[in-house]
């Protein structure tokens, strides 16, 4: 297999080790628990021979735990949801074994398989996109243009929807608590020669879905310049700085 990754801004990046890989996105928690995953994983993987979607949704739960004693030690108890809140973090992940991929993904992170035409073959669906549709319907008390820059409003939404299973509009991060794994998704997918799979952050949404121009580029030139032509339909669409994507060319 070949691979790429790169970032368009602070995010952790594990690239492969053999046939595992995985992003998580935001600074201190992704450094501490994007490693975790993949350590977990390798280690299933000597120790049993095998990984299946039980051992990624396992290793997904052992850095969600890696990461509540993080918190503890780093930040404390959570008293306001603002300066005193837990380091939280979205990610997915997977290993590639005799052309199955074995996947998971928690949050608006996501995994993409590109056969060899440059067609779309599965998709993750973005976790996240509920809440966010549902909190827009919410803004019009806000005092900011941007919500998110009222202190009150992100408190708020971290409070009520953040790994709250009880909340039909909550979304799942990784900050230690036990919530999270309820919005961990596994899954599994058989790959052909010359497939491509694709783990990205948010940020890369609109890049690799406003237009056929990725599936196409991969089509005809595979992982070359795969990161100029994502910068180029970036400025076309208009995206911000941000986005972190591994690809990977199935051999």
């Amino acid at each position: 297999m070949k691979f790429i990754g790169f970032t368009r801004k602070n995010t952790a990046i594990d690239l492969p080790e053999e046939d595992s890989f995985g992003i998580e996105e935001h600074s201190d928690a992704s450094q501490e628990c994007v490693s975790k995953i993949l350590e977990h994983l390798r280690v299933i993987q000597a120790e049993e021979g095998r990984i299946g979607r039980d051992g990624i949704f396992n290793s997904f739960s052992y850095a969600n735990q890696h990461l509540l004693s993080f918190n503890n030690w780093r930040i404390g108890p959570i008293t306001d949801y603002l300066e005193n809140d837990w380091l939280a973090c979205v990610a997915s992940a997977g290993v590639i074994l005799d052309h199955i991929l074995y996947y998971g993904y928690i949050g608006d992170c996501g995994v993409l398989v590109i056969n060899e035409g440059g067609n779309l073959v599965k998709r993750t669906p973005n976790d996240v996109e509920k809440t966010s549709n549902y909190l827009k319907s919410l803004r019009n008390g806000s005092l900011f243009k941007d919500p998110w820059r009222d202190p009150m409003w992100r408190a708020n939404v971290r409070r009520e929807y953040r790994n709250r299973t009880d909340n039909p509009y909550a979304y799942g991060a990784f900050t230690g608590e036990p919530g999270a794994l309820k919005f961990v998704h596994t899954g599994k997918a058989h790959l052909g020669l010359g497939y491509y799979v694709l783990f990205y952050s948010d940020g890369m949404e609109k890049i690799l879905f406003s237009n056929d121009s990725i599936g196409k580029h991969l089509a005809q030139y595979g992982l070359e310049r795969l990161e100029e032509i994502c910068e180029e339909v970036a400025q076309s669409v208009g995206c911000k700085a941000e986005g972190t994507l591994v690809a990977v060319a199935v051999e």
